[in-house]
């Protein structure tokens, strides 16, 4: 029977595609790392892993025995924890991949209050507005915006939210809010940078009426970046209302052409695996799903009782990525 320092060794190299990777996440030689693949080869007598010049990928057999070693550790875990008592006092390390305007935000506020109940809770928070990958960038979970095109992963919906205009009062006072979505192409509006390129096409709905709005010369950023230009008045920015209401709440931000609104954003949890779980990603599931909710909630309020009506939702403008904030 392999050791489990053995297995976690095998799914850490097919998680990160490289022994060398997963001799440097592991803090081992790279000699280690591949004498540990072959000790279990040779005892299973199967290939796990096919080699070429450029990559590293399981072989059939190895991904059944990869899934086997996945349940079976994870089993394994939470049978530590349980026996442990770690469901009063939660421990270690969970890798949290989300949007920027998330990630800065609303997962600020909940490991604030996840410290506090759970001191030795380690949250270590990856915010960046490219595509996360769970087993690539070797995250617990991530957070992501839009469509879901990848079947195999699961997704719990955690929100939703139509993207609306916003820009800050003294914006409107210096500089008048548009009257039309054509109006736009004469303020300055505040694009969002994914993979490389800025989302310089805006599509929105009012009623059963469509417009597209080609941005010329944009200022171009993360969701974080361009939420904060937006309050500082550098700009009119088209974001998910999830991310911009307390700002609206505040003040801080007030709607622009409040009676068009963009598509309806999902939002989902992301995690790699219906097995067994440690019991601090169970807690910390449920702790999002809760802290979401409320945000859903005053969503749903603003949108009841603003000028903020839902309307048809457009038709999705061609964007780089599906998370987009």
């Amino acid at each position: 029977m392999p050791r489990l320092r053995d297995l976690e060794l095998l799914l850490c190299i097919a998680k990160t595609g490289s022994m060398t990777a997963a001799a440097r996440q592991s803090k081992l030689s790279v000699a280690a790392v591949s004498a540990g693949v072959r000790r279990v080869e040779e005892e299973l007598g199967l290939r796990i892993f096919k080699r070429s010049t450029r990559a590293l990928a399981p072989t059939p057999e190895g991904q059944t025995l990869l899934l086997g070693c996945q349940q079976m550790l994870e089993t394994w875990q939470q049978t530590l924890e349980l026996s442990q008592g770690q469901l009063a006092q939660l421990s270690g390390p969970v890798h949290i991949g989300a949007p920027t305007d998330t990630g800065y935000g609303i997962l600020q506020e909940l490991s604030v209050q996840l410290a506090r109940e759970h001191p030795e809770l380690q949250l270590v928070l990856h915010a960046a507005d490219s595509m996360h990958h769970l087993h690539r960038d070797s995250l617990d979970m991530l957070v992501r915006y839009g469509p879901l095109e990848d079947s195999s992963l699961i997704a719990r919906r955690l929100a939703q939210s139509p993207k609306v205009l916003v820009a800050s009062p003294g914006y409107i006072a210096e500089f008048g809010a548009p009257q039309s979505p054509a109006d736009l192409v004469e303020h300055r509006c505040l694009a969002l940078r994914l993979s490389g390129r800025a989302v310089s096409q805006w599509a929105m709905a009012s009623g059963e009426e469509q417009a597209s709005v080609v941005l010329d010369k944009p200022w171009v950023g993360d969701g974080n970046a361009v939420r904060r230009w937006a309050v500082e008045g550098l700009g009119i920015g088209y974001k998910a209302l999830f991310d911009v209401l307390p700002d609206l709440k505040s003040g801080r931000l007030v709607p622009v052409l409040p009676q068009w609104q963009g598509s309806i954003v999902p939002i989902h949890l992301i995690t790699p695996s219906r097995g067994m779980q440690p019991v601090r990603l169970q807690v910390l599931s449920e702790a999002m799903r809760t802290h979401f909710a409320a945000r859903q909630a005053q969503v749903e309020f603003w949108l009841a009782t603003s000028r903020l009506e839902p309307t048809s939702p457009p038709a999705p403008a061609a964007e780089p990525e599906p998370h987009t904030p």
